[in-house]
C-alpha cells in the first residue's frame, strides 16, 4: 500500500524509474493477492459459526 507508493516516489526520485514500475506492479499485486486471500479466510470462519 503506502510503503510500496512511497518506495516506488523515491525510486522515481532516484532516476530508477524501471525499479519503481517493478515495485509499483508487485507491490499493488501483493496487496491484491493478500486482501483477497484474508477475507476468504473471513468468510471461512464466519461459516463455521
Amino acid at each position: 500500500g503506502l510503503v510500496s507508493l512511497m518506495a516506488s516516489v523515491l525510486f522515481v526520485l532516484l532516476a530508477a524509474p524501471d525499479v519503481a514500475m517493478t515495485e509499483a506492479a508487485i507491490g499493488s499485486g501483493l496487496t491484491t493477492f493478500l486482501f483477497f486471500f484474508v477475507l476468504g479466510r473471513v468468510k471461512e470462519e464466519q461459516d463455521d459459526d
